[in-house]
């Protein structure tokens, strides 16, 4: 535990996300640009020092579930460090483990970045909300502020079903119950089928991730309820393409019928490297409910959803390539990241031209 409590230390102090432990390599740590990093004067890992990492987390019986199922997850805390979600699995090389560290901070979305348009989305009273991103694009730290901004704003019942739990909330104004998958709870379709019982207004899932989870949380938010979860897909269009496609083909129609009517809005985001390499901000893409986006949906014309959302910035939608042109304005990223994260690097290269003659006129007129 001193080699972990060190390393951990060293994750803090470098605010590092994550810390990944592998046999026959040193520990690494992904760092603030989004790379990852072999820690410096560390040797390799062994089978034994893996086997005695693993015994020091997990009880005799986490590790007999862990051999059968070959993966195994779970959040604890390591008294004067942090709060950590752990995850074990087994690769070519033998067993790897990674320590993603959780905070007990929680930044608002205004803080983070995030448009003010969001927010408005957490005093919606039922339907569906998605927050969707690749992995590690701060979904979870997104979905955990929205959580916050219902908390301190709105007299509800929120109940969330996690897997595992990443960050603690108290309740404030609100109610907040938190429930482990496998903890707490056996899985989601168990908790899913009490909740009508316990008077919740909110139901907040840590992800969704196949057919029977998105059925049951479209389910619940047609019954007058308010659902947000985290999803991974890349954007608007292509997280209601998945939605619908992962159901059986029977079925698809009718889920179109259901999304249509329940969705309250999507939040994609992505996180891109500051020129200063100093970190990440996000850049996100915003889809507000409207009788024009329900009937995109029925119609199967996803790909016309980039056009609705750029003709009603007005009342709050964003594409991602607003928003990466808003910090390429302000200096926060670099051209080539900016071209790199956008829709279409092509059309883009001639607004990051104009932002560019913008500046450099501002930049005249100051000298003269």
């Amino acid at each position: 535990m001193q080699y972990l409590k060190t390393l951990f230390e060293a994750q803090k102090k470098l605010k590092s996300s994550d810390l990944h432990l592998y046999e026959t390599h040193p520990p690494y740590l992904r760092g603030a640009d989004g790379g990852l990093y072999p820690v410096k004067n560390y040797s390799a890992l062994t089978s034994e020092d893996m086997e005695h990492i693993m015994k020091s987390i997990l009880s005799d019986r986490q590790i007999e579930i862990f051999q059968e199922k070959k993966d195994f997850e779970l959040s604890a805390r390591l008294e004067g460090v942090a709060r950590f979600r752990v995850n074990f699995y087994h690769e070519f090389n033998g067993i790897a483990i990674v320590f993603r560290m959780l905070t007990d901070e929680i930044e608002s979305l205004a803080d983070l970045g995030i448009p003010k348009s969001v927010e408005d989305l957490t005093f919606e009273h039922y339907g569906f909300i998605l927050v969707t991103g690749p992995n590690g694009s701060g979904k979870s730290t997104t979905m955990s502020a929205m959580l916050n901004a219902m908390n301190k704003n709105r007299n509800v019942n929120i109940i969330t079903i996690e897997d595992p739990i990443e960050i603690v909330h108290e309740s404030k104004k609100s109610v907040v119950s938190q429930r482990e998958v496998g903890t707490h709870i056996a899985s989601f379709k168990e908790a899913a089928k009490y909740l009508f019982r316990q008077d919740v207004n909110v139901v907040i899932i840590g992800e969704l991730r196949d057919y029977e989870s998105f059925a049951l949380a479209i389910d619940i938010a047609e019954t007058g309820h308010l659902v947000m979860s985290t999803v991974h897909s890349e954007d608007v269009g292509s997280t209601i393409s998945r939605i619908v496609n992962i159901f059986p083909s029977d079925q698809q129609n009718m889920i179109r019928m259901k999304l249509a009517l329940s969705l309250k809005g999507i939040v994609s985001q992505k996180l891109i490297p500051r020129k200063d390499f100093t970190g990440r901000v996000v850049a996100t893409e915003v889809c507000l409910h409207s009788p024009t986006l329900r009937q995109l949906i029925l119609d199967r014309k996803e790909n016309q959803i980039l056009q609705f959302m750029e003709s009603n910035r007005d009342v709050g939608m964003q594409t991602f390539n607003d928003h990466i042109l808003e910090h390429y304005a302000n200096g926060s990223i670099s051209r080539d990241q900016a071209l790199l994260n956008s829709h279409n690097p092509e059309d883009f290269i001639a607004l990051l031209d104009e932002v560019d003659e913008g500046i450099k006129i501002l930049n005249q007129e100051a000298g003269k």
